[in-house]
């Protein structure tokens, strides 16, 4: 069996690391099954929020939805994708027009093979983001933005996901986390918070969900994962 897990929302809170008793739990949890993490975030965030002998005992880090893949702290190949003018300029006019009123810098976040958008912005401190995602989780704030730019840029090739608590993931619609499916064989057992369609774990799960012996297991939380891997 293979073990997947997102990061954000299902080992961590968002942006946040990894609780320490759950991390100890986790890295004892993994040591004889072949786990591998999948985060839209680029590894130096990952690393601020896994603990080192869990990221290095991982089969493998898939990071910006498996355009930046890891080994044991190396890179192991990495797409050289980057958003087009036109798309980034698409989504400028959003960060002014949102009523949310905190705007922290950072907006538009390149990553290998993904970029990251956020209304709040990547400097947002922990009190902004949470009250970002208490707006957003009433205004749908991301998912309308979403759907707007998948309606014009979807048919190019380029699709918006919702992803974490306070941004929107933009890769090209072949480089989802679905993609990591193709790199395993066998069953593959996963543990994600945003399995609803237009979540960025959403795509994954459907990509296995007619595999054999396959599972796509949804969480609310790390709690919500601690509880269900302590009674598995």
């Amino acid at each position: 069996m293979n073990y997947i897990f997102d990061v954000d929302g299902t080992l961590t809170p968002s942006r946040q690391r990894m609780d320490k008793y759950f991390a100890g739990f986790f890295y004892n949890w993994m040591q004889d099954k072949k786990v591998y993490l999948a985060t839209g975030s680029d590894y130096p965030k990952t690393a601020e929020q896994v603990p080192g002998n869990i990221l290095h005992s991982a089969e493998q880090v898939y990071c910006c939805a498996g355009n930046s893949v890891w080994h044991k702290g190396q890179v192991v190949r990495e797409s050289d994708w980057k958003l087009p003018a036109v798309c980034i300029e698409f989504l400028e006019p959003y960060i002014h027009l949102s009523p949310f009123p905190d705007r922290t810098g950072q907006h538009i976040e390149i990553r290998p093979g993904l970029t990251n958008f956020s209304v709040v912005g990547r400097g947002a401190n922990m009190e902004q983001r949470k009250a970002y995602e208490d707006f957003d989780e009433v205004n749908q704030e991301r998912r309308s933005i979403a759907m707007l730019f998948n309606q014009k840029f979807v048919s190019s090739g380029i699709r918006a996901q919702v992803a974490g608590a306070t941004g929107i993931d933009i890769m090209r619609v072949t480089d989802d986390k679905a993609q990591i499916a193709s790199f395993l064989e066998g069953p593959i057992t996963f543990y994600g918070d945003m399995m609803q369609p237009g979540g960025n774990d959403f795509p994954l799960a459907q990509a296995i969900k007619d595999r054999v012996g396959s599972d796509s297991i949804i969480v609310k939380d790390w709690k919500d994962t601690y509880a269900k891997l302590h009674g598995s």
